[in-house]
């Protein structure tokens, strides 16, 4: 038996959001693209505690894949640029025992990134939110470069 079709029902159509959303799509990913993101600033901290120099030595021994680090008490408390290198074996007259230094020394930058601070590896451009530690941004123009 053969059956024709029902001429009294409409014909079913396929669903107009798939190629709607497609024909938007390219509105869409440029704006979120576009969204601004949080500004990082040069900034130095405000009160250096041991949980802000703990936290300071952490990320900077990551950058050194791991190796103890000792910094000055008053790290970032005057400059926002952080020079590391690191320390070489000495003999009695404080000779390097290798030779010449050959290694680069490490910079960093204290960073305000919104409510954070964050220390940035100048070099690997990697950078690591300071939980414990206060920063204030530097005033513009006031950013210093001089190391310790």
């Amino acid at each position: 038996m053969m059956r024709f079709p029902d001429h009294r029902r409409p014909p079913k159509r396929a669903s107009r959001w798939p190629g709607t959303l497609l024909a938007f799509m390219p509105m869409v990913l440029p704006a979120c693209a576009g969204w601004p993101a949080l500004r990082a600033h040069p900034a130095l901290i405000t009160h250096a505690t041991a949980a802000s120099r703990a936290d300071l030595e952490r990320a900077v021994s990551q950058a050194f894949g791991g190796a103890p680090v000792r910094l000055a008490d008053d790290a970032l408390t005057r400059d926002s640029l952080l020079i590391v290198g690191r320390a070489q074996a000495r003999d009695a007259r404080g000779l390097p025992l290798n030779g010449r230094d050959l290694e680069h020394r490490q910079h960093f930058r204290l960073l305000r990134r919104g409510p954070h601070c964050v220390l940035l590896h100048v070099e690997t451009g990697k950078s690591s939110v300071l939980a414990h530690t206060e920063c204030r941004v530097l005033p513009s123009g006031h950013s210093r470069n001089r190391s310790h």
